[in-house]
């Protein structure tokens, strides 16, 4: 009988060939149209936010009828192909387009017994490996909640002690002892317990749990993170440096390691004729979709494993995939995910892929892995350039020195699984010991190269995607296309710099911390820069911030006091020489950690000035106006850390705003200012303390905002409402006050990361080229002239 064409496949090099010679600048993409395009393309607009949020109007039993008149429809004579390859899957999109967030549910604080569904993965995290004992954690999601009031609306993050065994659609019960806002810890394992277990996703969550027990029972974090999924396994500080150095996508399950494992396959079937050939390639089609299932099936595997599994079938069949075929497919697994563009995971992955089957389409060249890895890098980032700021020059090389390392933990994890079965998985420490070696020692060597990261120059980010596009061309041999898109990168760049730098003061989404960034055309200033819940204190999002307001350093940074929620981002924004100037109070080198804050600045070369009571300053635009700071003279009291916070009014293009850093009572009624104000961030976080209702009410504010990631304790909110305030914005979303109001994005997720290191530890030997010689830093330029006034 013969083999029926696969609609995703073209004939291979036996067949007929379709291509003909193309030119240097063809695309060299080979078969004919792709049938799969068209209702990829319509099944996104379907999904996406412009079509998907009627969709969500409608009642899914109304969008099925829909589907079902258009598929009888499209049995009749008549436009089939619009109906069924264009209206078809637009509301196939519109019904799998993705609901709007979930919120987060309002628990009370303290000890709250719940019950409720688990709704994702459950995931295994440990504490960093430099702590004396570890924690192992699990994280989950529960929704359908029920307290002893009755139901609750919202999502709730769960830590559950211990190496649990628990899956998704299980129904517990559990008692929240610590925690706040939506993520919400267990104490003690006898405090929580299943009440009902699901089926399918239940036994499959089940099994990978055990699989993760089994490996972490040799401490063989690798391969639980390389195999499995678990990022969460690896040292925070790992983790860190691998996103540096630009090697953070080998920490997920996605398209790399399901090409491994496929080659793995179809190299072993090469060695046998058909029909033991085609058998392998079977089994590995069958493995690829076990594996993303045991990884936790989170999209990126979900669409590798589709996608191999394809071309596995289609080479049993003596077909190659189209590439075109393969990123229409891709965008279809996407969408049927509720993953699809413009979120960043399907994105970047897009452009990857794409640039993948650019590079390897050219006849200029031989394929090879360094090429490959171009395309990967260059498509990738493309659309990177949209979220982040930051690109490590050496990621190609570097992720090619990990391949065999990578491949080797994914072999040595299949092995231990499988020797595990028979309570003999001991016999591979030995080789986790060399692999956890390679795997640690190759990033950390590349951290300590120059430009890991680099942070990319303020021209705009449509002129920095236009220019990674140039280079992806140059890589496949196309110099008119890199030309072209080279004079189109320098018209974005020409728009961008005639555009105006809009006047904002935006409280930044670091979490538990505070960071207070001004921007106007004169310069920026920056009051606080730290965040706890990030390894890196914040500096990524600081930077990501300051970049998108076209710029590349922050001109003066002040800092309140010497606290790690306060300046943890520094050592960061330092390496990156991203502070031109630093103003603290003349009691901040008097604390161990402010002391190694000075030094470090002085060895970037870092402009400080030190400011007493009652200076002014002019910085640009921004009038700073210092209404109490520690002048250095021992007090009759011994003052708190947080009592000697510099408390300053700034005025600027935006207003007038007041941010008194973590001042308590004593401090606040030593330095109290009148009204009206623009602008008032609360003291010390938001956290309750004596007077703090009246304070609000003398400064008479437009606006109070509260550095913290989840609500105000009650005690504060019923002293701010005797001042009329109701509702007080966090952190969690940022907020950002303009000419036109505060618009507010939308929340970000906790994190159940380590806190942020007080002082990089790494910092002193990691970047060995900025080392000054005779007292001079790396600092290329100066901050904008300050006027000192008392």
């Amino acid at each position: 009988m013969p083999i029926t064409e696969p609609p995703w496949a073209i004939p291979s090099s036996a067949g007929t060939t379709t291509n003909s010679a193309s030119s240097p600048d063809s695309t060299d993409l080979p078969g004919p149209f792709p049938p799969l395009l068209i209702p990829a393309l319509w099944l996104w607009i379907g999904t996406g936010p412009w079509i998907g949020a009627a969709g969500c109007q409608l009642s899914p039993p109304c969008l099925l009828m829909l589907i079902s008149s258009t598929c009888l429809a499209g049995l009749l004579p008549g436009p089939r192909a619009i109906l069924l390859r264009q209206l078809l899957p637009l509301l196939i999109g519109m019904l799998l387009a993705p609901p709007p967030t979930a919120d987060v549910a309002s628990l009370a604080r303290g000890p709250v017994l719940i019950e409720g569904k688990v709704l994702s993965v459950p995931r295994r995290h440990i504490g960093r490996v430099t702590k004396p004992m570890l924690q192992t954690t699990t994280i989950l999601k529960l929704h359908q909640l029920k307290g002893h009031t009755g139901p609750v609306a919202g999502v709730v993050t769960l830590s559950l002690p211990g190496s649990v065994l628990v899956g998704r659609g299980d129904t517990i019960s559990a008692l929240l002892s610590a925690g706040s806002g939506s993520f919400r810890k267990v104490v003690r394992r006898d405090h929580w317990r299943v009440l009902s277990r699901a089926t399918l996703l239940s036994r499959a969550d089940r099994l990978r749990l055990r699989a993760l027990d089994c490996l972490l029972s040799i401490d063989a974090r690798w391969g639980c993170a390389l195999l499995l999924g678990e990022r969460g396994l690896l040292d925070p500080q790992t983790h860190a440096v691998m996103r540096r150095t630009g090697l953070g996508h080998l920490l997920a399950v996605s398209g790399l390691h399901v090409g491994i494992c496929l080659g793995f396959f179809l190299i072993w079937s090469r060695r046998f004729l058909s029909p033991w050939s085609h058998i392998i390639r079977g089994v590995g089609a069958v493995f690829l979709l076990f594996q993303a299932f045991l990884s936790g099936a989170d999209p990126p595997a979900i669409r590798a494993a589709i996608t191999g599994g394809l071309i596995a079938v289609g080479l049993i069949g003596g077909r190659n995939v189209a590439p075109t075929q393969a990123l229409a497919l891709a965008m279809l697994i996407w969408c049927a995910m509720g993953q699809a563009p413009p979120r960043a995971s399907a994105t970047i992955s897009l452009c990857a892929v794409g640039g993948i089957h650019v590079v390897m389409g050219s006849r200029q060249f031989a394929s090879s892995g360094l090429r490959v890895a171009l395309g990967a890098f260059f498509g990738a980032h493309v659309a990177i350039a949209f979220w982040s700021a930051e690109i490590c020059p050496f990621s190609p090389l570097t992720t090619l020195l990990l391949l065999p390392a990578v491949a080797a933990t994914i072999m040595l994890g299949i092995v231990t699984l499988m020797l595990g079965i028979f309570e003999i998985e001991q016999i591979t420490r030995g080789g986790w010991e060399v692999l956890r070696w390679v795997l640690e020692t190759i990033p950390a060597l590349a951290d300590r190269l120059p430009w890991s990261p680099w942070v990319l120059p303020a021209i705009g980010i449509p002129a920095i995607s236009l220019i990674m596009m140039a280079l992806l061309w140059i890589c496949a041999a196309k110099p008119r296309l890199a030309i072209g898109t080279l004079m189109v990168a320098s018209l974005a760049i020409s728009i961008d710099i005639t555009l105006p730098v809009p006047a904002t003061m935006e409280l930044l989404a670091t979490g538990r911390g505070q960071s207070v960034f001004m921007q106007a055309p004169g310069g920026s200033l920056l009051f606080d820069a730290g965040s706890a819940d990030q390894i890196d204190g914040g500096a990524r999002l600081i930077r990501r911030s300051l970049w998108r307001s076209g710029r590349n350093r922050i001109d003066w940074i002040v800092l309140s006091h010497a606290h790690l929620d306060h300046y943890s981002a520094v050592p960061g924004l330092l390496e990156t020489d991203s502070i031109a100037g630093l103003i603290v109070d003349r009691t901040f080198e008097d604390d161990p950690a402010g002391a190694a804050i000075i030094q470090m600045a002085r060895r970037h070369g870092v402009q400080i000035h030190r400011v007493k009571d009652g200076d002014q300053l002019t910085i640009g635009p921004w009038r700073l106006r210092i209404i109490s700071a520690a002048d250095g003279t021992p007090p009759a009291v011994p003052l708190s850390l947080n009592d000697r916070s510099v408390v300053v009014v700034i005025r600027g293009p935006c207003g007038t705003a007041l941010i008194p850093g973590d001042a308590e009572a004593a401090r606040l009624a030593a330095s109290r200012s009148s009204g009206p104000i623009d602008l008032v961030v609360l003291p010390h976080h938001g956290s309750m303390m004596d007077g703090v209702g009246e304070w609000v009410a003398l400064l008479a504010p437009e606006q109070v905002f509260a550095a913290r990631p989840g609500p105000l304790p009650r005690a504060t909110i019923e002293q701010l409402a005797h001042s009329g305030i109701e509702s007080v914005p966090g952190n969690r979303s940022g907020a950002t006050l303009t000419e036109q109001g505060l618009p507010f994005s939308a929340p970000l997720p906790m994190m159940p990361t380590a806190t942020a290191l007080p002082l990089r530890t790494l910092e002193g030997w990691r970047r060995w080229w900025i080392r000054p010689r005779h007292g001079f830093g790396p600092c290329t330029g100066s901050a904008i002239p300050m006027a000192v006034s008392t």
